[in-house]
């Protein structure tokens, strides 16, 4: 049966995802019941908008009077050294619930205690039909001299929310189990696949 998959490769493994979470399908609402002129509703139910990482409630996904998501400058690859979207890492392994709309614990970028060096973000796409794929890589590394846990990851991304800017919407959140020791001074490379099959 044909489907769509998502799934993370890590540390030599696959697991498929946990997610999306409330906002992805909050978006995905969105983007599909556009109107002319734009009403400012990004919303899963009609009382619940999309949440940005704080969890303030978000009008997202639309800029003038064209419909997009928009991810910032540099599309959708934040740079080196930016931690604010984009793949994420974390160190807490509470359950996923539907409704979470940030990491519970996230490893900010840096080379202090309990940080990690968040690298560049790419995304390729290829496969033959019917089975395509998207693939969105980010690398980190430990430059710190203790091994870091790494235990949930998520994506998030730098959606034009109305009235505001861009602003960080997480679109899904998953816990890593078992958990992923990065050595000091080691990589940990980390893909997010979106699979079609046949």
């Amino acid at each position: 049966m044909a489907g769509l998959d998502f799934i993370i490769k890590i540390a030599g493994k696959e697991y498929y995802m946990e997610s999306p979470l409330q906002n992805f399908i909050a978006m995905l609402k969105a983007a599909m019941t556009y109107a002319t002129p734009y009403t400012g509703v990004c919303e899963y139910s009609d009382s619940t908008k999309c949440q940005n990482l704080a969890g303030t409630a978000r009008s997202a996904a639309s800029m003038s009077s064209n419909y997009n998501w928009m991810f910032g400058t540099s599309g959708a690859q934040p740079a080196a050294g930016i931690s604010t979207y984009g793949i994420q890492i974390g160190s807490n392994d509470t359950a996923v619930v539907i409704t979470d709309r940030s990491l519970n614990t996230q490893i900010t970028h840096g080379s202090g205690a309990g940080q990690m060096l968040y690298g560049a973000q790419t995304i390729t796409t290829g496969g033959v039909s019917p089975n395509k794929y998207a693939k969105i890589l980010r690398t980190f590394t430990n430059n710190t001299a203790n091994p870091i846990d790494v235990k949930e990851c998520g994506l998030v991304i730098f959606a034009y929310c109305s009235g505001i800017g861009a602003d960080s919407i997480m679109l899904t959140r998953d816990v890593i189990s078992p958990t992923i020791t990065v050595a000091a001074a080691d990589t940990l490379p980390l893909e997010i696949y979106l699979q079609t099959t046949s």
